[in-house]
């Protein structure tokens, strides 16, 4: 399903993607969606371009986090999570 988007292309890039619709006899639209495919498919190491799953970015993080040995974090994460997500006081601080 294709979900409606606005983007804004410096002048020579839209320029670019005019002659190439030209040429090409397709869209705009459909230039972008091909290249913006192609992007994702370089980084799909990253976030996956099929049943993307925001857990194994989270996995490929800790993955990271022990490959640099930074495997430990705050032992108190459960019951100050919003200090750290939000940098409000921490529990044992009220």
């Amino acid at each position: 399903m294709l979900q409606r988007s606005q983007v804004l292309l410096e002048d020579l890039q839209l320029r670019q993607l005019n002659l190439l619709s030209r040429l090409k006899n397709v869209s705009i639209s459909q230039l972008v969606r091909n290249y913006v495919g192609q992007g994702l498919k370089v980084d799909d190491s990253i976030v996956g371009t099929k049943d993307f799953n925001p857990v194994d970015i989270l996995i490929k993080a800790a993955e990271r986090a022990k490959q640099l040995k930074q495997s430990h974090g705050p032992t108190d994460l459960a019951l100050n999570h919003d200090h750290y997500l939000y940098g409000g006081k921490r529990k044992d601080e009220i």
